[in-house]
Formats: structure tokens, C-alpha cells, sequence
């Protein structure tokens, strides 16, 4: 009898635990819902959670190791794709991830950052407990969340799903990396698919430019051209400038983020690695050989 009401309180305080851990990744999925203002991301995100328990519990009660390591991981990647929504109201991307190596950055609203993720840490390793241990009772558990969820997916849409979205970050890594490994084997680069010894649909130089006019490059912050001409005169002298300048039309910006871009800008060209030395003519190089300083 002692035996069956100690097993009966462990079994309670599992659960508490359980609620706790699960009650957090609710809250964590209201806020990035809020903070995006997007029901969608609650109903994906509520319907997601719960098909992750049953899915860990169902591995569970099949084998206990497994089964933690498979809620562990789901749990994670399901809790930072919310606490990444919640501060920046977009799920990981591969940009994110490359931009880590400037972390020192975000150091003033660092202890902003901490407030949700040293709880996420201390829920993170807390074990959970499955409603049942009845296998059967599980997997129709299971069967019944998973067409719901398929529902919302198709629906709302795969750009609110936070697992969808680890999975499209994870293909997106896989290339990157592809292209760096082909990039490190690839010693002699075929430049007749892109070379040119000389520029054929130059803008001439206006009549009305003394020989050697200054020159200023101005680099905008993800702007496009129908903001520069919007009938409400958004940008007035940005407009005027271009109005006094030598202008080209329909010049697109090849890469992101912002660092990568304007050393694209400044050399025609991308690199794969932000702090490579890089071998192409640039701008400023053929500015400099031109007498400027």
C-alpha cells in the first residue's frame, strides 16, 4: 500500500513537472504570436507542441533513453524557433546563423535576451511524463494531432511552422556547405562564362561633368526604387540627387545581409567567408588607379 502511494506522488509530481515544461512552451508560442501579430503562428505553434509530447511520449514508451534524447531535441528546436520569432518576428534563417560571429552586438538588450533564455534552459533538461504508457493509446493520440496539424499547415501556410522551417534552415546549411567544399576543391575557375575585357552598355560620362567630378557612393538600407519615386514624395532629396546624378536602372543588390551586400557592391562580386581576402577588381581600387583619393 505504502509502494502504491509513493508510486501514485511520483507520478503526480512527473506530471507537474510535465504541465510546467509545457505550460512554458505555450507561453513562449502567445508571445511570438503576439509580438508578430499572427494568430497563425499560435495555431501551428499550440497544434505543433502537442504533437511533439505525443510523438516523444509514444518513443517513450517504446524505450525511456530514446525517448528523452527525441523530446530534448524537438523541445529545443521548438522553444528557439519561438524565442527567435518572439525578438525578431521571423523563424532562424541561415543569415541569422551567419551573423553570429557579431553577438557582441546584441549586448545591450543582452539582458533582455536572458529573461527568456535562462528559463528555456531550466525547463530544457526537466524530464517529461506520458499520459499513459499504453502504446496503442499513444499512437492514436498521436494519429489524431498529426492530420490536424496537416490541416493547419496546408492552410495557414508551411512559413508559420517552426519544425518546417529547422527543416528548411537544416537543406539550406547543406547547400551552403556544398557550395564551400566545391568552392575549396575548385582550383581553376573558367572565366569565359563571365569575364569581360571591356563594358559594352556604359553610360557615357554627362557633357556637363568637369574632367575628374567628385564622387559619392551612397548605399542604402534595404530601399527600393518605388520608394524613392512614391507619388507621396517619401524621399524628396534622395530623388533630387538621383535627378543630379548618373543613375542606373534596374541594378538589384545580388546578396544579403547588409555586410555581404556592400562588399558586393564594391566589387561585383560575393565571398562565401566574411573575413576572406578578396582577389576581384574593385570600385575603389579602379577609383584610386583614376587619381582619386
Amino acid at each position: 500500500m505504502e509502494r502504491l502511494k509513493k508510486l501514485r506522488a511520483n507520478y503526480r509530481f512527473r506530471m507537474v513537472i510535465t504541465a510546467v515544461k509545457y505550460v512554458f512552451a505555450i507561453v513562449l508560442t502567445i508571445l511570438a504570436s503576439v509580438s508578430t501579430k499572427s494568430l497563425p503562428v499560435l495555431i501551428l505553434g499550440l497544434t505543433e507542441i502537442a504533437l511533439i509530447y505525443f510523438v516523444s511520449s509514444l518513443v517513450l514508451s517504446c524505450n525511456r533513453i530514446i525517448g528523452h534524447l527525441v523530446h530534448l531535441v524537438l523541445y529545443f528546436l521548438f522553444c528557439a524557433q519561438m524565442v527567435v520569432m518572439y525578438f525578431s518576428t521571423t523563424y532562424t534563417t541561415s543569415v541569422m546563423l551567419s551573423n553570429l560571429v557579431f553577438l557582441e552586438d546584441l549586448k545591450d538588450n543582452f539582458i533582455k535576451y536572458l529573461g527568456l533564455l535562462i528559463p528555456l534552459f531550466a525547463v530544457l533538461l526537466l524530464p517529461i511524463k506520458e499520459i499513459t504508457s499504453s502504446k496503442k493509446r499513444l499512437a492514436i493520440c498521436t494519429g489524431a494531432v498529426l492530420p490536424v496539424w496537416l490541416a493547419f499547415f496546408l492552410l495557414l501556410g508551411s512559413a508559420y511552422s517552426p519544425m518546417y522551417n529547422v527543416c528548411t534552415l537544416i537543406s539550406e546549411e547543406v547547400t551552403i556547405m556544398q557550395m564551400e567544399q566545391n568552392a575549396a576543391n575548385q582550383e581553376i575557375v573558367d572565366e569565359s562564362e563571365f569575364y569581360r575585357k571591356e563594358v559594352n552598355d556604359y553610360i557615357a560620362k554627362p557633357s556637363n561633368l568637369p574632367k575628374q567630378p567628385n564622387i559619392v557612393l551612397v548605399f542604402m538600407e534595404g530601399l527600393s526604387q518605388n520608394i524613392v519615386e512614391d507619388e507621396r514624395q517619401i524621399m524628396p532629396f534622395l530623388k533630387s540627387l538621383e535627378e543630379d546624378s548618373v543613375s542606373f536602372d534596374h541594378y538589384y543588390n545580388h546578396t544579403f545581409a547588409t555586410l555581404r551586400g556592400l562588399a558586393g557592391q564594391l566589387y561585383s562580386g560575393f565571398h562565401l567567408y566574411d573575413n576572406d581576402t578578396n582577389a576581384l577588381v574593385s570600385i575603389q581600387s579602379i577609383l584610386h588607379d583614376a587619381g582619386y583619393h
